[in-house]
């Protein structure tokens, strides 16, 4: 408890005239556990506790029409909950201090902490009387509206885009077209201000449009949950998730693979939670059209289609996956990635990763001698076109982008990264693309070896680790390794865990 402060005899958690704070007693075990909390004025509530609550009571908030929620701190945010039919409480919203207002009020724009809401005073109290006499009926109805806004919205968007793809290079009519339809919150905040004329306060009319649009969002999600699952038509699917979409074997994902390779090869891309198995994806893919096979996954973007003659090259309609690490380095690797393959030292689940990289990565040209494979970055005019994954072809020669290498924003160009394989090794110009880097690729373990080395290594498992070698290499070097680095080499250069 402190003493009142002037200017604060109207605090919304009460007081008595002299002071300001709360008590708070805790008595139970277990299930029947129960915290009371009290403030100066004489009020009390009561909620159950035994696990289920977290958080310090903090008081019940008077609000106009007589609503009294319980606040509860939960360490940075600030819930508030009302009593249920069954004696117990339920969660109304969450509140993050110091943060804009978020999904449950909208229109504050900083929150503040909540030693400070003695300060709290209603914005406008007829509008809260308003909303506080809504019936269920009439809230039916609000949403009704708002979900029938959100329909139109989305015809015009979906309308947007299709004057997008009929300009065919994504350039600004296209976009103007999408620009020109007003965002969800904008078209819901009108039809809030239809549905409750009455509601005038700009802040009050953003925080009810933040509710409404959230129990549409869950109303949604409900429906998708209660739905049955339609099973797609493979074609259908692979138009929607890409090429090799279903293939997720156990131990392949990207992040397992970038342990594998560690110290003798960089798998660099981006890396977030959950699994990916992007890299093996598109290894197959590239794999897929080096052999002649044409690309059968997301369509081509309408940006990303060539114009003019293009110096007889031509593009395909749909494309490979672009969404995997930057793998291109495993290719010089393959045999002391193999010997490690066969190491007593790597674990099981990296063994696996590394079979079922030579596994993708034999299924196709990549590794088979006689071929000409370089890596190559291509350059041009930067106009947000979206080639990644694009299979570029002509006269038996194939240029797959693999994805953005870097867009120079000084200079107006975009980079790309690309894998360029020519059967009769004599390469040149691709289309209208300035070639600003290459790196040869020549096949060091023939596929057919890898192929044999993989099926050994599966069947027999790793190869007996021989005390007597590191001395053995040590001793043959003269010198030049100790033992400690020659046991290393002969581990397979194991990464650091």
């Amino acid at each position: 408890m402190l003493p009142l402060q002037p200017g604060l005899e109207e605090s919304p958690f009460g007081t008595d005239g002299t002071v300001l704070g709360r008590w708070v007693r805790t008595e139970g075990e277990g299930d029947e556990a129960r915290t009371t909390v009290g403030t100066p004025d004489g009020r009390s509530t009561t909620l159950p506790t035994g696990g289920r609550i977290p958080g310090v009571p903090i008081g019940t908030l008077r609000l106009p029409g007589g609503v009294e929620p319980l606040v509860v701190s939960h360490y940075r945010q600030i819930t508030l909950y009302t009593g249920d039919d069954a004696g117990g409480v339920r969660e109304l919203g969450r509140l993050t201090p110091l943060e804009r207002g978020g999904e449950f009020a909208a229109g504050t724009r900083l929150v503040p902490p909540v030693d400070f809401w003695h300060a709290l005073r209603p914005r406008d109290e007829s509008a809260s009387a308003i909303l506080r006499a809504l019936s269920d009926g009439q809230a039916e109805e609000l949403l009704r509206a708002g979900a029938r806004a959100l329909a139109r919205r989305q015809a015009e968007m979906a309308a947007a885009g299709r004057a997008d793809t009929a300009d065919g290079t994504g350039s600004t009519p296209g976009k103007n077209a999408k620009q020109a339809v007003p965002t969800a919150d904008e078209v819901l905040r009108e039809a809030v201000a239809r549905s409750l004329p009455d509601l005038t306060e700009p802040r009050l009319l953003r925080g009810v449009t933040a509710l409404v649009h959230a129990v549409l969002r869950l109303a949604e999600s409900v429906t998708t949950f209660v739905t049955p699952p339609v099973e797609r038509p493979r074609t259908e699917r692979k138009r929607l998730e890409g090429m090799f979409a279903d293939h997720r074997p156990q131990d392949g994902d990207d992040q397992t693979l970038r342990e594998a390779t560690a110290g003798l090869a960089e798998l660099h891309g981006w890396w977030g939670g959950g699994l990916r198995w992007g890299t093996l994806r598109q290894i197959r893919a590239v794999n897929h059209v080096l052999s002649g096979k044409p690309a059968d996954g997301k369509p081509l973007h309408s940006s990303a289609r060539l114009t003019g003659s293009a110096g007889g090259w031509h593009s395909e309609d749909f494309t490979v996956p672009g969404d995997g690490a930057v793998w291109t380095s495993v290719l010089d690797v393959l045999r002391p990635l193999a010997y490690r393959a066969a190491a007593t030292t790597l674990t099981e689940t990296h063994r696996q990763a590394l079979l079922l990289l030579f596994d993708a990565v034999t299924e196709g040209p990549l590794a088979v001698p006689g071929g000409a494979l370089r890596e190559i970055v291509l350059s041009e005019p930067h106009h947000k076109q979206e080639r990644s994954g694009q299979v570029l072809r002509r006269d038996g020669r194939t240029v797959v982008v693999l994805g953005c290498q870097n867009v120079d924003l000084h200079r107006g160009r975009v980079n790309w990264l690309a894998l360029d394989h020519d059967p009769a090794a004599a390469f040149g110009a691709v289309a209208h693309f300035t070639l600003e880097r290459e790196t040869a690729h020549p096949p060091v373990f023939p596929a057919a070896e890898l192929a044999e080395v993989t099926t050994l290594i599966r069947d027999k498992g790793a190869a007996p680790w021989q005390p007597e070698a590191p001395g053995i290499l040590a001793a043959a070097t003269r010198g030049g390794l100790g033992p400690a680095q020659a046991a290393l080499l002969l581990a397979g250069r194991p990464a650091p865990s």
